[in-house]
């Protein structure tokens, strides 16, 4: 062949090679420029830090895909060698060839190190994807039955977490489960239960059963009962024995969201008054404030409407102890109670010196829970911005730009506060205001 000739046949395959590369880059979904690759390590970032308003911006991501995630989610699921493709490959040839690891220069090993390190298992993220996304059935239901057989636990174990992305279909799938001789393939399958909210009715008696099976937390079905709402009313007598034999909250509070049982409500009152047990009364507050394990990802609110405790919430403001008053605080704040009454209160707490010594937490939460309460009622309030910009100078300045970064949107203030924050010798604080100033503009 003449060189000319070579030279076309080269320029021929560059020319086929690029062609294949274009088509694969604009083939590929994309979202702001970016791939599902980016997207999907962006969501790691902001569903594990909760980081606000980036994590905004990503579930608009999450709903741009759309189902065309479907397939990279589900390899990402099922994908049990989760290392970067360099550190696989760099695996498999120290495999064939002796001595090759040793061979490697040390800096590259240490690279390859580094990067395994740093690599997170995506199954998990790709599970929380798909019950973002909640795909069409069809799409998803053939892999995941095809999988619910196989031998390895946790591939099992996935496909069955996988179902609570799906609706009612999923019920006779998952039933089968429900009643396995292994608790950790039970608590899989109450845990897909859990995301079906109310597609879940179908399992109401089911949920009764497991409400007495000795391995599971009562927690768990008592919160996919709470989910499940008015069509759980079947199980309002076993939730009210549980309550009773327990002094379970989680069967107080399903039963008020079943039922809106009056007995659960004076039930949930009598906790919160200052003569009852001390105990009692401060697990009644953290349950509301959230300061407990719930087991099952996308907290709810304990009452959906909680309005009927805030004379209890606002006389536990009155506490001498500050143990009593923040997780007090919290609750008003997760219940988005109106506490337009309160504000003096709360402006009076920030009028006095703030607390001195690092160990003294409770204090620390309550005067920044007030802020944050302050600014729900005034986006500008002067005393709330001026108690988060000194924490900005302190062990509490995370905490302080990511209560600014949930305002939406914040006031002109608050975003010079995020400002200075940006400029912040904490590179966690930089990035994250960096971020909120981004988003908001």
């Amino acid at each position: 062949m003449k060189p000319a000739d070579k030279r076309r046949g080269g320029w021929l395959a560059l020319g086929l090679v690029g062609l294949v590369l274009a088509g694969w880059w604009f083939g590929t979904p994309r979202y702001e420029g970016h791939s599902l690759a980016y997207w999907f390590n962006e969501f790691h970032r902001t569903s594990q830090g909760q980081r606000q308003p980036r994590a905004r911006h990503v579930q608009r991501a999450i709903q741009a895909f759309g189902t065309n995630a479907v397939p990279y989610l589900l390899e990402l699921s099922f994908n049990e060698d989760y290392r970067p493709w360099d550190v696989r490959l760099w695996s498999q040839l120290t495999a064939r060839i002796h001595g090759l690891n040793r061979a490697g220069p040390e800096a590259f090993r240490e690279y390859l190190n580094a990067r395994e390190r740093a690599q997170f298992d995506p199954a998990d993220d790709a599970s929380m994807w798909f019950w973002y996304l909640r795909p069409p059935t069809a799409l998803v239901l053939p892999s995941l039955t095809n999988r619910l057989q196989d031998p390895r636990l946790p591939i099992r174990a996935r496909a069955i977490m996988l179902l609570g992305c799906l609706d009612a279909t999923a019920l006779p799938h998952l039933r089968p489960f429900f009643t396995n001789q292994d608790a950790n393939v039970r608590s899989f399958a109450f845990a897909a239960l859990a995301r079906l909210d109310t597609n879940a009715a179908g399992a109401v008696p089911d949920l009764i059963v497991a409400l007495d099976d000795p391995v599971l937390s009562h927690f768990v079905p008592a919160q996919i009962l709470h989910r499940i709402g008015g069509p759980a009313r079947p199980a309002l007598p076993r939730l009210r024995q549980v309550w009773q034999s327990e002094t379970n909250f989680d069967a107080l509070a399903a039963s008020i969201q079943i039922g809106d049982e009056d007995w659960g409500k004076d039930a949930l009152r009598q906790s919160l008054q200052p003569q009852a047990d001390p105990g009692l009364r401060l697990w009644a507050l953290r349950y509301l404030s959230g300061q407990h394990f719930l087991g099952i990802p996308y907290q709810l609110p304990p009452i959906t409407d909680g309005k009927f405790l805030l004379p209890e919430l606002s006389q536990a403001l009155q506490d001498s102890d500050a143990e009593v008053r923040s997780p007090a605080l919290a609750a008003l704040w997760r219940l988005h109670l109106d506490t337009t009454g309160l504000k003096p209160w709360l402006e009076d707490k920030l009028r006095q010196p703030w607390p001195t010594a690092i160990n003294t937490t409770a204090e620390w939460s309550e005067c920044m829970m007030a802020s944050g309460l302050l600014l729900q009622l005034d986006p500008a309030h002067p005393a709330a911005l001026r108690f988060l910009a000194a924490r900005l100078d302190d062990f509490q300045a995370r905490e302080a730009v990511d209560l600014l970064a949930r305002m939406d949107p914040p006031s002109p203030p608050a975003l010079e506060i995020l400002q200075r924050a940006s400029l912040h010798k904490d590179r966690a604080v930089r990035e994250q205001a960096i971020e909120a100033i981004g988003e908001f503009r």
